[in-house]
């Protein structure tokens, strides 16, 4: 009898777990199908219209979890990636605080991927960046900002108050001082007009978007600064399917149309499947 009451209370157990385990796998569909639904929003589609073609097609460039900061390095390496160009990524008697300017010191790999583009579309089209007014947002380092300088554009980069010290001696390693300056800019406010020039070519931004907060401030600083014929070139590495969702709708209803650059057209050796490069331009006011 007490054999049996004891196999009796092990079965009732296992009778339990898979009961635990059935509500467990409920739970998990449940919530994917929830997260699938809400991402199918307006900016899941883009224009295709660089690729030559006036067709629309419907891409999801979002990963489907969400991913940890990527350190320098990961991918590629930026001294070695730009042979011609010198970065310094921690200057010294620079201490910074705030986690804003912390991710200011490394070079991220999107950044990497942005400048290699650029660097291709020169070649391909000799000339494209010179004599381009050009602003950057989340310099940090200023490899970007660097870059466009080196292909003769007049390039303002921006970034928070603690990281210009460092943006302007990476302008004085490289010699830019004439055509490439550094900026504070705090996103989200009323006098980004007042101290970016007018008339703006291209806006550059790369991995300026991982966290749902910044989103707001952000769209609002691209809206201010572009107009109908700036292009606002992004690359982003995909860590949040929410926060990208966010940003590409919050530009959507600013008024800009969002078209992806194929990786045909980036720096073959420097693309990766989770980073993006994207060209963004009002066609419509808010």
């Amino acid at each position: 009898i007490g054999m049996r009451f004891l196999d009796m209370r092990y079965a009732l157990c296992f009778v339990i777990y898979l009961l635990l385990v059935l509500l467990q796998i409920t739970h998990t569909t449940t919530t994917t199908t929830s997260l699938s639904s809400s991402s199918s929003s307006p900016s899941s589609s883009y224009n295709n219209s660089m690729s030559g073609d006036n067709t629309t097609t419907t891409t999801t460039p979002y990963v489907q979890q969400q991913k940890v900061l990527m350190i320098r390095g990961t991918r590629w390496d930026a001294q070695e990636s730009f042979t011609d160009i010198k970065i310094e990524e921690h200057i010294p008697n620079n201490d910074v605080t705030v986690h804003e300017e912390k991710t200011g010191l490394k070079i991220w790999d999107s950044a990497i991927a942005m400048a290699k583009y650029m660097q291709n579309q020169d070649r391909l089209f000799p000339g494209k960046f010179r004599e381009k007014t050009i602003v950057e947002l989340g310099s940090g380092c200023g490899l970007v900002g660097i870059v466009a300088g080196k292909l003769g554009a007049k390039v303002v980069m921006t970034d928070v108050e603690g990281l210009i010290k460092q943006l302007e001696h990476n302008i004085n390693l490289n010699g830019l001082n004439e055509n490439v300056s550094a900026l504070p800019l705090f996103w989200g406010t009323t006098t980004t007009k007042e101290i970016i020039p007018q008339n703006v070519d291209y806006l550059l931004a790369s991995d300026v978007a991982w966290v749902t907060h910044l989103v707001e401030p952000l769209a609002f600083t691209i809206d201010s600064i572009c107009s109908s014929s700036t292009i606002f070139i992004l690359a982003l590495e995909h860590r949040s399917r929410l926060t990208d969702n966010l940003l590409f709708t919050r530009l959507q209803e600013y008024g800009f149309q969002i078209t992806t650059i194929p990786k045909k057209e980036q720096d073959k050796h420097y693309s990766d499947d989770d980073i993006d490069i994207y060209h963004f331009q009002k066609v419509s006011q808010h």
